[in-house]
Formats: C-alpha cells, sequence, structure tokens
C-alpha cells in the first residue's frame, strides 16, 4: 500500500459505546444486561449505552425515566469521567509505542499515523491490525480499525464495519469508497 513518501497512512481505531464497554469491563455482572450512564436525578439524560441496551431501542440523549419505560430491566450506573479520561490516556500511551503521531480526538476515538513506519512494524494493514488485537488483548476493548490517506475516510471506513475488523480503502479509492455509502451513513 505504501508507494512512496508522499502517502499518507492514517489509521482510524473507534471503540464502539466506549464508556459503556469500560463499566462492562469492571462489572462484567453487566455485560449481557441493558446499562445506560447517566447522572443520578429526576431529569437526567442518558449519556452513554451499552450494545444490548441500543438493542432495545436506548439511545443517547434520551432521558433516563424514557429509557426505563422502554425497557424496565435496564441497569444505571453513574459517569466516571476521571477513570474514562485515565483509561482513554493509557491507549493513546499504548498506541504511541508504534507512532509518534497519535491523536485521541474524543473517548474511543484514535488517530494513529503510520506513514513511514513500515521499516519497523510491516505492512500498514498488518500494523494496524496487531494493534487492534492488543487493544482487545490488553485492555479487553475492540475496535472497527479503518485505514486510510487521510482521517476523514479512516473514520468513515471504520463506521463500515463491525468491531475486530479493518477497513482499508486504498489511495484513490475514497471518491468511490464514499460514492457507495448511503447518502444519511
Amino acid at each position: 500500500m505504501e508507494t512512496g513518501d508522499a502517502v499518507r497512512q492514517i489509521v482510524h481505531f473507534g471503540i464502539p459505546d466506549y464508556y459503556a464497554a469500560l463499566e462492562e469491563l469492571r462489572h462484567p455482572e453487566l455485560k449481557k444486561k441493558p446499562l445506560i450512564l447517566a447522572e443520578p436525578g429526576a431529569r437526567s439524560i442518558v449519556q452513554g449505552v451499552n450494545f444490548t441496551a441500543r438493542r432495545e431501542g436506548l439511545r443517547e440523549g434520551m432521558s433516563v425515566s424514557q429509557a426505563r419505560r422502554f425497557c424496565r430491566r435496564v441497569q444505571t450506573l453513574p459517569l466516571d469521567l476521571p477513570f474514562y479520561r485515565e483509561q482513554h490516556r493509557h491507549i493513546v500511551q499504548d498506541f504511541g509505542r508504534f507512532s509518534p503521531l497519535v491523536e485521541g480526538t474524543a473517548s474511543g476515538h484514535y488517530f494513529v499515523d503510520l506513514t513511514g513506519t513500515r521499516r519497523l512494524w510491516g505492512p500498514v494493514p498488518d500494523a494496524a491490525c496487531r494493534m487492534e488485537e492488543r487493544l482487545a488483548a490488553q485492555k479487553g476493548l475492540h475496535a472497527s480499525v479503518g485505514l486510510a490517506s487521510n482521517k476523514l475516510i479512516s473514520q468513515v471506513a471504520a463506521r463500515c464495519i463491525p468491531p475486530g475488523d479493518l477497513g482499508c480503502i486504498f489511495p484513490g479509492g475514497e471518491a468511490s469508497f464514499l460514492a457507495s455509502l448511503p447518502l444519511l451513513f
């Protein structure tokens, strides 16, 4: 994939439902149960959901009372932002072992520039897969991985695939890749 020095190799790691995934690691008994994250209070808003809750129709931004009406067996936990930030910082540091150019733009979303690292880590798709496997083995988190020549395309590629997989868009194929997506992606 690396044809010259000018071709960028940007990898995007997207961890779905990042906050809820971290809480499931801390509370394994909640893994298969619908889980929402919200501050305590009568007018609280859902700020995070796990996969099981999402299948039940629960979403971020809805009121906790509405979420409880949709799914009576939902479990609610308060947000622990310092813990989430600390885990985010550890992930950025770990990705920094592969490249000095790592951006953790938001919790659960990371960009790593692997341009010019082929001699160190081998082909970039292989390195990206190893990074995801390392994340899963060390942190217990699975990410969707997108690889492209810029951040936007790599992020969109990561959203098109399930966690644990790699979406690779080769240079020059960006327009045809985007054209094939539905308008309201």
